[in-house]
């Protein structure tokens, strides 16, 4: 997007001083902000934008957006507000109107996943735009959407820790389109429980104009429940059920292979979470009237993003790098896509602490350790505080099982174990920082 300094104060309803100038881009990390941009001053729990303005500057700022008075700088300019982070949505709706058609993709997992294969469907045929990486909150979705450039689609995933802010964002970007990927345990330490999650997902239903369209994952059974809160058009998709439904899936570690609408798709990527986010993208896909040749031929150059169910060969080891974040059903599909691939190789999992459960933390991680089905040379190493309780499950079953306090320690045993032929699965919250036991 274009916009002079002058115009965006307006826009905001902010005052203006300084030497006007055309923006093109925002950003609220000082040190992300490049040439042409407009910084915004936000303030956090743990500091405060405003006292990055001059840093702003040096990386290529040419204005700012403050909330109090700050020190002027030469050829910078000020726009002054009552919230500045109120104001960056406040932009950022400005700049939605704009857009003919936004899908919004919520759910406890695979959002960015299925956004991305999304992006590539649609993008083959349609000018679109989508949420950078993760911004997916209500400070990067503005960032996002701001780089409009006359596209007819934006592609957003939607994602908050509270109910309010996911209403703020729905506010902001007024989806035409819902996806929602699945319902499960994640963020329940701020919905504290499964009926918490669904209602906050659910408010994307809500949001949707009486013209739109809802894409659902028939095999969830508290995703397909939201089918019944509005009279809307609403498509499901699944491997079990659904209307638009895969079969004849054929995987291995290299990729994975099945049917939908009477053709064969390839995949290079392996696991279930990798075929319900193509099940998904295929929906809207056809929505919007791509060809089945096209989305065949994007979703077949899709790689994973990073930390999501990366395969890497090394020395004759196959690391499966799922660290970027993990819940309780994301963990499951992990095993079970591993279960389905490993044929005779040994399994050695690695699994750090799930975050932001609540007060079903401890049973949540006991669970785990309950479903995973080791084979006989098979073993799992846990690290974090939370994450013993999986060990202490799957020695209660007469496996084996080792918990570490210390990465280093876990890193050097995993080193000192590891051989040729073994699958070494690598998975935790992204507080858990997984990928420094591979370093």
């Amino acid at each position: 997007m274009e916009l002079r300094g002058t115009k965006i104060a307006r826009i905001i309803d902010g005052n203006f001083h300084g030497k006007d100038a055309m923006i093109r881009h925002i950003c609220v990390n000082s040190k992300l902000c490049n040439r042409d941009s407009l910084f915004f001053a936000l303030k956090g729990k743990r500091t405060d934008g405003h006292l990055y303005i001059e840093d702003a500057k040096i990386h290529g700022s040419l204005g700012a957006v403050v909330e109090k008075k700050v020190k002027e700088l030469k050829k910078f300019f000020i726009i002054e507000v009552k919230d500045t982070l109120s104001s960056l949505k406040k932009l950022g709706a400005f700049v939605r109107d704009r857009v003919d058609n936004v899908i919004g993709i919520t759910g406890s997992a695979g959002k960015t996943t299925t956004k991305e294969m999304i992006f590539s469907i649609l993008s083959s045929t349609i000018k679109t735009l989508k949420t950078v990486g993760n911004y997916n909150t209500e400070i990067g979705i503005p960032i996002s959407i701001f780089e409009y450039s006359n596209e007819k689609i934006f592609v957003s995933e939607i994602s908050a820790q509270t109910s309010e802010e996911i209403e703020e964002i729905l506010k902001m970007v007024r989806p035409d389109i819902g996806v929602v990927t699945n319902i499960g345990y994640s963020h329940t330490e701020f919905h504290k429980d499964l009926e918490g999650v669904f209602k906050a997902k659910s408010k994307l239903v809500l949001s949707l104009p009486e013209n739109g369209a809802l894409f659902l994952n028939a095999d969830d059974p508290n995703v397909l429940k939201m089918k019944d809160i509005r009279k809307i058009k609403v498509v499901t998709y699944g491997i079990k059920n659904g209307s638009i439904k895969a079969s004849d899936i054929e995987m291995n570690i290299d990729g994975t292979k099945f049917r939908c609408e009477g053709e064969e798709f390839k995949l290079r990527t392996f696991g279930y979470p990798f075929i319900y986010s193509s099940l998904a993208a295929i929906s809207v896909g056809l929505e919007f009237g791509i060809s089945i040749e096209r989305i065949k031929e994007s979703l077949g150059n899709f790689s994973p993003l990073w930390g999501r169910m990366e395969v890497e060969k090394k020395n004759g080891v196959i690391f499966i790098k799922d660290y970027y974040n993990s819940n309780p059903s994301s963990v499951r599909e992990l095993i079970s896509s591993i279960d389905r691939v490993r044929g005779g190789r040994r399994v050695i999992y690695v699994l750090g602490d799930m975050l932001e459960l609540g007060e079903k933390e401890e049973v949540l991680h006991r669970e785990i350790g309950k479903f995973i089905t080791l084979k006989e040379d098979d073993l799992v190493l846990t690290f974090g505080n939370l994450s013993r309780y999986i060990s202490e499950e799957v020695e209660k079953k007469g496996l084996t099982s080792k918990h570490f306090n210390s990465k280093d320690n876990l890193r050097k045993f995993l080193l000192g174990i590891i051989k040729e032929g073994d699958i070494v699965a690598i998975k935790g919250s992204r507080g858990m920082r997984m990928e420094e036991i591979l370093c």
